[in-house]
């Protein structure tokens, strides 16, 4: 009787481990697809922006501005200004559930300076 019940018991800590492990992995791979999405959004319009400020070839100089405070452009500006330099809309279906104003991503243009050359830093209000 008591090795049963032993066994109900050890079934039942299993169960609620693995649910655990499931709720904190679904969360954590919420937060990553979300960055992996902004991450794209934000090459997009990385690349739109060096090209809008390369006037006379001065972007580098430009960028070396921001390199130790970074450019912050909130979600929903970055997503109008891709928008209207691409005339399509974009649309991530990671991001629904962020708030547009509040979520801020910050380029750190760093050395040499071209179009790939920035690190990311995510603010993210997302449920």
């Amino acid at each position: 009787m008591k090795k049963k019940l032993l066994i109900i018991l050890i079934v039942i800590l299993l169960i609620v481990i693995i649910g655990i492990l499931i709720l904190v992995n679904s969360s954590i791979g919420k937060e990553a697809l979300a960055k992996r999405d902004i991450r794209k959004l934000t090459k997009t319009f990385y690349s739109y922006y060096y090209d809008e400020n390369n006037y006379d070839n001065g972007v580098k100089n430009f960028l070396k501005k921001y390199k130790s405070t970074g450019l912050t452009i909130t979600l929903g500006n970055m997503e109008v200004y891709i928008e209207e330099k691409s005339n399509s809309g974009t649309t991530y279906k990671s991001l629904e559930k962020c708030d547009r104003a509040k979520s801020k991503i910050i380029i750190y243009p760093k050395d040499p300076f071209n179009k790939d050359d920035y690190e990311l830093k995510f603010d993210l209000l997302c449920n």
